[in-house]
């Protein structure tokens, strides 16, 4: 289990170093092509593409838009037959999948939650 916890907390520490660009000003563009490679590279594992995903939403919301969201349903003709008991009997590997669901879900819950309070703030005014 513990190679499932390994991406998140690597890609959330590239994220978080990203406040330090001062130092490096091409450091996020690299990650983000770095992180956008392993999420778009079909013979990455799993949990590599779960820290991808993991990894630009933590980039923040414009990445989410401009880079995951498009690639959702593509991405999800890949994953869905990995998430079905009847197609992938490995069960590490289903679990696995269904990890990858949870990151874009929570993308998308986000995306929608930003999008609701920006809408919001334009009918306040």
């Amino acid at each position: 289990m513990l190679h499932l916890l390994s991406p998140q907390i690597s890609s959330t520490g590239f994220a978080r170093s990203c406040r330090f660009r001062h130092f490096c000003h091409n450091l996020q563009p690299r990650l983000t092509r770095t992180l956008l490679h392993a999420f778009l590279d079909p013979t990455k594992a799993l949990p590599q593409h779960y820290g991808a995903i993991q990894g630009l939403a933590a980039l923040g919301p414009n990445v989410v838009c401009l880079l995951i969201l498009p690639n959702l349903d593509s991405y999800m003709q890949l994953l869905e037959p990995e998430m079905i008991l009847e197609k992938q009997k490995n069960e590490i590997k289903r679990h696995e999948a269904w990890r990858v669901y949870g990151a874009f879900a929570v993308c998308c819950l986000l995306q929608l939650i930003l999008f609701g309070s920006a809408m919001e703030g334009l009918q306040q005014q």
